[in-house]
């Protein structure tokens, strides 16, 4: 027997006061965030081509993608095996070290930047010993990628420790049982499984710490650098003050 479908029947929205209240969130969101960007393409416009390939903008862009990919690639490097540790392991201090990740994600650019200048700036905890060595770090490529890493890092190690959680560890056992090492079995146990997540969270651990040095550059940068200059110039000499 054939069976005979249904006319299908036009589909009706019904605009009940949820409805309208929910499209109306999305919309104002969808707004909010357009808005912005569409402000960049409108105002960049009028000063054509040149502006986009201006020495200057291109010098920049390539800083940004060189620092924003070496602190990614940073965050990788030694993110990975905290997170392997806080995701496997219970040792004495764990919390304490679990929150400590988590301070650098609330603070705002500005008191992390400030925090940075206070630990290895020139006049900061490690200032006198890397100036006696001869590293100066303050306004240089090297502490760009400082930064970028510090607001980087934590959001790659939780990303990472979520993603070893979700192995089955029974997996790794049977590894350990057929004889091989737990350095062997993270390279080819739980390190492939662990891929889609650490390398596909990886660009946005890039392109987070990017966005937010510009938006931290943008409004603070100019009055930051006059005040801390007046400061050492007052220190230096009393008597200009």
């Amino acid at each position: 027997m054939m069976q005979t479908r249904a006319p299908s029947r036009p589909v009706r929205f019904s605009f009940s006061l949820g409805r309208i209240l929910f499209l109306g969130t999305v919309l104002l969101l969808i707004f909010f965030l357009a808005l912005p960007l569409l402000a960049i393409v409108v105002r960049a416009l009028p000063a054509g081509l040149g502006a986009w390939v201006d020495p200057a903008t291109l010098d920049a862009l390539q800083l940004s993608l060189f620092t924003a990919s070496f602190s990614a690639a940073l965050a990788l490097v030694v993110g990975t095996p905290i997170a392997y540790l806080l995701a496997r392991e219970n040792f004495r201090g764990k919390t304490l070290v679990d929150t400590l990740i988590d301070v650098p994600m609330v603070l705002p650019p500005a008191v992390a930047g400030l925090a940075l200048l206070m630990a290895f700036g020139r006049r900061g905890i490690l200032g006198t010993q890397l100036s006696a060595l001869g590293i100066e770090l303050p306004f240089t490529t090297a502490a760009v990628i400082m930064a970028e890493t510090f607001v980087a890092a934590p959001f790659y190690v939780r990303a990472a420790k979520a993603a070893f959680s979700g192995i089955d560890q029974r997996l790794e056992q049977m590894s350990a049982l057929l004889g091989e090492s737990n350095l062997r079995t993270f390279f080819r146990i739980t390190l492939p499984l662990a891929a889609p997540t650490l390398f596909g969270r990886d660009p946005d651990v890039a392109a987070d710490p990017a966005g937010q040095a510009g938006v931290h550059r943008l409004e603070t940068d100019h009055r930051f650098e006059v005040d801390v200059a007046v400061r050492d110039v007052e220190h230096e000499d009393p008597a200009r003050g």
